[in-house]
């Protein structure tokens, strides 16, 4: 959030996973089976997370699951003191190939890129937000190089 203090009036994210989704992470939250700070269980201490995970894992892993990941991002200001706009979009599908899911793909090439420029120096030393620490130009042309379908557009 720093790096946009001053320069963003607006910020909006929203993740669309299917109907249902929010209410259930939520209540599963509010239950406090994601806490990380181990509670007695007949007398051994057990992380309500780790709980979670054992026992959810059995009941949620249906197999390969054939999704869509579709990623939109809208900036507008004003740039040279004119109105511009850019728009960013991906549409990514599970890969038959690889059995690669989209949201594997999109996620995991994502942090592989970064672990590589990382590797190379490539990143501001440190602990920098990700916006700041990598060369956006550099991120993107290996997104592509992956297969992954980004589009950017304007200026």
């Amino acid at each position: 959030a720093e790096t946009f203090l001053g320069k963003l009036d607006r910020y909006e994210y929203k993740t669309i996973r299917y109907p249902g989704h929010s209410a259930c992470m939520r209540a599963i939250a509010e239950l406090g089976l994601f806490d990380l700070d181990p509670v007695a269980v007949r007398g051994a201490q057990v992380r309500p997370r780790d709980l979670f995970h054992a026992v959810a894992s059995k009941r949620l892993d249906h197999g390969r699951v054939r999704d869509l990941v579709i990623l939109e991002v809208r900036c507008k200001g004003e740039k040279g003191g004119r109105p511009a706009e850019v728009r960013v979009d991906l549409l990514d599908r599970f890969d038959e190939a690889t059995g690669f899911s989209a949201m594997e793909r999109t996620t995991g090439f994502a942090t592989a890129i970064v672990c590589a420029m990382l590797a190379r120096r490539e990143a501001r030393a440190g602990a920098p937000p990700l916006e700041t620490a990598i060369d956006a130009a550099k991120f993107v042309a290996e997104i592509h190089r992956r297969g992954l379908a980004l589009r950017v557009a304007g200026p």
